[in-house]
């Protein structure tokens, strides 16, 4: 319910901010969402795992290196904004 709510997509990958306002969101079979964005971009979060696909570029997967750097959890790697009725 609250996820519907989402308006936009915010994380740093390798020192680069992203951000992404959401066109659309999708559940998978396997409980992951799939997630597009208004610029093409399309992400994927399963098993809490993020990735993430521009249209001109190859799949990327937010994954935590050997000292735990780069988050791979949702709730390390991605912040969901969501505007609330009141």
């Amino acid at each position: 319910e609250e996820l519907r709510r989402a308006r936009d997509v915010v994380f740093t990958h390798e020192g680069v901010f992203h951000f992404y306002r959401i066109s659309s969101l999708q559940q998978t079979k396997g409980g992951g969402v799939k997630i597009a964005a208004q610029d093409g971009t399309r992400l994927l979060v399963e098993d809490g795992i993020v990735s993430f696909q521009r249209p001109w570029a190859s799949k990327e997967i937010l994954t935590k290196n050997a000292a735990g750097a780069q988050g791979s959890t949702l709730e390390d790697a991605a912040a969901f904004k969501s505007i609330l009725a009141k």
